[in-house]
């Protein structure tokens, strides 16, 4: 860990992985954009303080390229002059933008309007132009070569870090759809802000510290098993936690079962007594029996009163109806407060209580990702006792109080079980092609979590409520956040705190992002409030990118959701698809391993086509066909690709043609397919500036499937085997380039590509 720690400090005072990278223009549409933007300029004779840049953010690539290149919605260029307080009308405004008054030039060939009569459907006019794919792509071509892996690289974040938390599993608890989802969108922001230039440390944050440690080594020490350890580390001690757990629900059931035999056979001596009351008359020897008019009739249950002074005088008169009221309210008393203790006693017996005193009082505070939405928990069941067992929850307590206070031996076999699932886990990640830079955990926060209470202290942010600490964010309407329990442990908002303090004063980071599932976003708006009330101006620097569920991700067997099941099966549904070609599975070298890799692309590119937020059904039959949006058809694109190179290398060597500086007559490209093609893969950096701004993977995956669309339309046209020389070199080269930024986009979403397939 520590080792880990060292090597980031020294990789971020490095320079950024793309310095020194000339990247071209960081918009090689712009000039094509200038020109549209200045022929708009002079039409509607524009003010010269307005200046053609302005214009930019309306110019935009349609959906359909085969009406043209670039377009400009008319509203939306009026609503601009608008703005800048000229007074067009709108039938102004449309006569002067006819087409009738443009001249093609080398940039702009010709500019269309998409309605016959723009007066009549000004709402619907789209300015329409097209661009000279000649010129552009004499410029682009060449580029793609020089960067290869790197086009489609910037330096836009130059000099700054980021610093993002994703996947972090609870040790000894099952890697389950939750953190399949945080480590993939988190892969693709730590592979995307890498390419813009960010010096990024991608941070694996373990739930590796609290009770239910303590509560897994009470379990191990019953059930545990030394050659299961070692071979299934996390589906064992997984094991173990349910076995303990149930033995703590035995325990609970049996005390309930206790109380409610107890209560049962009290009711039934209030039942006999009620049945068979006992008289209160006065004894014989007593000479107050001797008195006939006082005396109670024997059919009477009057209620057994305890001796005193007063029993032992003559019952008579208002004496008597004194005593006889007494006794009834001390009856009533008794029976009041036995049926106040039962219903105290049942509701203690029926309530979970999942925080501490305090925090029942308060709004509940909000746990991470994977405590609460999918039943785990990083600081996980702290405070069940009552729910799971007291026996075994107060013996848990007592090994992790042993945890804390630095226990070698119980300290030991807890480092044993972390170790040995962090090795498990990164067998998982690489198998899903996720990386990180470092792991970090809870138990690495424990020791600063005073500092955290005393700084809270300082700041006059805590009150105390029935013994814990509390922080009072009611004002911004983000409840009570309780920090601190009352018998001194922390909570895991604490950690956080104390975590995110660390990490900036380890990274001097200019952003922090958690990639976490949306029904934690209460815990992180109240951790980056509390940052604030602590006076760290960088709170504003910290992101919580959130995310949905999946739904329906099981096994077909429909067992307990391990993401190691959900790979496996994954995989054995490819190389079944991969045999049944006997043709083709018989070019592949490695037929698991191939299977494997378009196993966990179906995987991936599933969870990332839908938009974070959204919840989404997960679907075997559709992730795994080889046609449509899916992983296995990104992977056959890329592998199609690879299969044309290899067929016409002998007929051309397109290093020799661009690394060797042969001239290539672009403009024999004039298919249509050519140009759209050539339109798609120019837009490959502003889309990834795009995805990691709005930290969407869907928004790169979508122009994904335009390009392996316009790919798939173009290779069908653009035959180079059997063509002459310089037709040849141009159409090589173009797929060539298209196979390029494919695979780099790929890449970004944490695909390993394919040659065969």
């Amino acid at each position: 860990m520590e080792k880990n720690q060292d090597k980031m400090e020294e990789d971020n005072n490095n320079s950024n992985p793309n310095a020194n990278i000339d990247f071209g223009p960081a918009d090689l549409l712009q000039e094509f954009k200038s020109a549209v933007a200045n022929y708009i300029k002079t039409s509607l004779n524009l003010p010269a303080e307005i200046n053609a840049e302005e214009l930019f953010p309306m110019i935009e690539a349609p959906k359909d390229l085969t009406k043209a290149d670039l377009c400009v919605p008319m509203p939306r260029l009026f609503a601009f002059t608008k703005q800048k307080k000229l007074t067009y009308t709108q039938d102004a405004f449309a006569k002067a933008l006819s087409p009738s008054t443009f001249t093609p030039d080398n940039l702009i060939t010709s500019f269309t309007l998409s309605t016959a009569d723009p007066v009549k459907e000004f709402g619907r006019t789209f300015l329409n132009f097209k661009i000279n794919k000649i010129h552009l792509m004499s410029t682009l071509l060449p580029l793609i070569y020089r960067l290869q892996d790197k086009w489609g690289n910037s330096n836009i974040g130059a000099n700054k870090t980021v610093v993002i938390e994703y996947s972090s599993p609870n040790i000894a608890k099952p890697f389950h759809a939750g953190h399949l989802r945080s480590a993939i969108i988190g892969n693709f922001l730590r592979n995307i802000h890498k390419a813009l230039g960010y010096k990024v440390v991608g941070m694996n944050y373990l739930g590796d510290w609290g009770k239910q440690y303590g509560l897994l080594a009470i379990g191990y020490g019953k059930y545990g098993n030394e050659e299961q350890l070692v071979a299934r580390p996390i589906r064992h001690l997984y094991d173990v936690y349910v076995a303990i757990n149930k033995d703590g629900e035995i325990e609970n059931l049996t005390d309930k079962v206790k109380t409610l035999e107890s209560e049962n056979n009290q009711l039934k001596k209030e039942l006999a007594a009620l049945k068979n009351p006992v008289s209160t008359e006065p004894a014989a020897s007593t000479p107050a029996a001797a008195t006939p008019a006082t005396a109670t009739p024997a059919t009477t249950a009057a209620p057994a009163v305890a001796p005193s002074t007063e029993a032992a005088a003559p019952a008579t008169g208002e004496k008597k109806e004194q005593a006889n009221k007494k006794g009834n309210d001390k009856k009533n008393k008794k029976e009041q407060n036995k049926k106040e203790a039962n219903n105290k006693n049942a509701n203690n017996a029926n309530n979970a209580k999942t925080n501490n005193a305090a925090a029942t009082a308060k709004k509940p505070q909000a746990k991470k990702e994977t405590e609460n939405e999918y039943g785990d928990d990083g600081a996980m069941e702290e405070d069940k006792s009552k729910e799971s067992g007291k026996s075994v929850h107060d013996k848990a307590r007592e090994y992790f109080k042993r945890m804390e206070d630095g226990d070698k031996a119980a300290l030991e076999l807890w480092k044993r079980f972390r170790d040995l699932s962090i090795k498990e886990y990164i067998k998982l990640y690489d198998r899903l092609n996720v990386e990180f830079d470092v792991y970090d955990g809870e138990s690495l926060q424990h020791d600063k979590t005073a500092d955290v209470m005393q700084q809270l202290r300082d700041h006059n942010l805590l009150t105390t409520d029935q013994g814990a600490q509390v922080i009072d964010l009611t004002k911004e309407k983000l409840g009570h956040v309780v920090v601190q329990k009352k018998d001194g442990a922390t909570l895991y908002i604490s950690r956080d705190i104390a975590a995110a303090i660390s990490r900036y004063n380890t990274y001097h980071f200019d952003k922090m992002i958690y990639v976490v599932g949306t029904p934690q976003s209460l815990h992180f708006q109240q951790l980056f409030a509390i940052l604030g009330k602590l006076d760290y101006s960088w709170s504003k620097q910290c992101q919580h990118v959130n995310f949905g569920s999946i739904l329906g991700m099981s096994t077909r067997k429909g067992t307990v959701k391990f993401l190691e099941e959900i790979l496996e099966e994954a995989q054995k549904t490819m190389e079944q698809k991969i045999k049944s070609n006997s043709e083709k599975s018989g070019e592949i070298e490695d037929v698991h391993e191939t299977a494997d890799i378009v196993g966990m692309s179906t995987v991936i590119v599933q969870d990332l086509s839908a938009r974070r937020i959204r919840d989404y059904e997960f679907s075997w039959d559709r992730c795994t066909r080889s046609e449509g949006d899916t992983g296995p058809y990104l992977q056959y694109a890329h592998a199609r690709l690879m299969s044309i190179e290899r067929k016409n290398e002998e007929a051309v060597d397109v290093k020799k043609v661009m690394g060797g500086g042969q001239n290539v007559e672009w403009e024999r490209l004039v298919e249509n397919e050519a140009g759209a093609l050539v339109m798609k893969m120019v837009m490959y950096p502003e889309v990834l500036r795009q995805a990691a701004e709005g930290a969407e993977a869907v928004t790169l995956l979508g122009w994904m499937w335009e390009l392996t669309h316009a790919i798939s339309a173009a290779h069908r046209v653009l035959i180079v085997k059997g063509k002459e020389e310089e037709l040849r070199k141009g159409r090589a080269v173009l797929l060539w380039c298209a196979r390029i930024t494919l695979m780099n986009a790929m890449k970004m979403l944490g695909l390993k590509p394919l040659e065969r397939m």
